[in-house]
């Protein structure tokens, strides 16, 4: 007997963001509401809807990501992977949903 036979509902929690995730949900007709993006929303997967968003701070941000350049390679925030090295925080100008660090393997 499968989940939806027994009335299980399934709530979808990942870090990554709706966008990467949405059509896959739908396509299984996975609805209600899921947690995405590391935990920074929850959104009713039928409509898209944000039913909540909770954004890190700018300047938290940017410290972040000042201390991760001594060490890390590649750095995400917001919409998208950058090397480190082109990235100048005072470009960041909007407080990310995520920030994430990729440090060397050694």
């Amino acid at each position: 007997m499968t989940l939806r036979e027994q009335s299980i509902p399934i709530l979808p929690v990942t870090g990554r963001d709706f966008n990467d995730v949405g059509n896959i949900l739908k396509t299984n007709d996975i609805t209600g509401l899921g947690v995405f993006s590391g935990g920074a929303t929850i959104i009713n997967i039928a409509s898209g809807e944000h039913c909540f968003e909770s954004h890190i701070e700018i300047n938290l941000s940017r410290q972040v990501i000042s201390e991760a350049k001594k060490f890390a390679e590649f750095i995400g925030y917001g919409l998208g992977r950058i090397a480190i090295s082109a990235l100048d925080v005072k470009n960041i100008i909007n407080a990310p949903l995520s920030v994430w660090i990729e440090f060397p393997a050694k």
